[in-house]
C-alpha cells in the first residue's frame, strides 16, 4: 500500500486491511510470492518491474519501486495519526522529497474515515507500466479527518492507494484479513 499525501463513509474497511496485514505478519506466512517482475502486464507479451516504465537507476524508477512495494516491512508498524500524514513535508511541485526520504522506509498504520474509493492513473502512471485498465490501475482510497469534509482541492485529505501487486498477494490468501 502507497500513501501519498494531497494538498469517508467507512474507517471499518481501511482499519482491516491494516491489521490483516500487521495479523499476518505475526503469524506464520504461507509462501510470498516474487512479483518483482509481473508477467503479461499491463498486456500479453509485456513485463512490468518494480520500477515501472522509468528508466534503470532513475528518481522516477526508484519512486516507482517504493510504490509497488508488496512485501511486509521488517520494522514494526508505528500508529501514526492521519494529521500528523497531513503535516508531513511534502515538498513543493518543482522539489519533490526524493526515494530517500526517511518517511518513505516507515511501517505505519493510520485511521481515518474513506471519502471515496476510485480508481487512479487511467491515464497511464509510469509506476504501473502505462496500465490504464480500471482493473489494472491503483485503487485510490481519499482518507479525510472530517466525515463531512467535500473540499474538492484536496486540503485535509491523503490518498491511500492499493496497487496491483498488493491485490495479487490478497487475491493468493497471503495478507487474508
Amino acid at each position: 500500500m502507497h500513501i501519498r499525501r494531497s494538498t469517508c463513509t467507512s474507517s471499518v474497511f481501511l482499519i482491516l486491511i491494516l491489521v490483516g496485514l500487521a495479523v499476518t505478519r505475526a503469524v506464520a506466512q504461507p509462501s510470498w510470492p516474487n512479483l518483482d517482475v509481473l508477467q503479461n502486464y499491463p498486456k500479453p507479451g509485456v513485463s512490468c518491474s518494480l520500477r515501472g516504465a522509468a528508466p534503470q537507476r532513475s528518481e522516477k524508477g526508484k519512486s516507482n519501486a517504493l510504490k509497488n512495494r508488496y512485501r511486509l516491512p521488517t520494522t514494526s508498524f508505528e500508529p501514526l495519526l492521519l494529521s500528523d500524514i497531513i503535516g508531513l513535508p511534502s515538498g513543493t511541485p518543482v522539489a519533490r522529497p526524493t526515494s530517500a526520504d526517511a518517511n518513505n522506509q516507515r511501517a505505519v498504520t493510520v485511521v481515518g474515515y474513506v471519502r471515496e474509493v476510485k480508481p487512479g492513473g487511467t491515464m497511464g502512471e509510469s509506476c504501473n507500466c502505462r496500465a490504464k485498465g480500471k482493473t489494472q490501475v491503483d485503487a485510490h482510497l481519499e482518507l479525510v479527518l472530517n466525515p463531512n469534509n467535500h473540499d474538492p482541492s484536496g486540503k485535509g485529505m491523503v490518498v491511500v492507494e492499493v496497487q496491483e501487486r498488493i491485490r495479487r498477494v490478497a487475491a493468493q490468501g497471503t495478507a487474508a484479513i
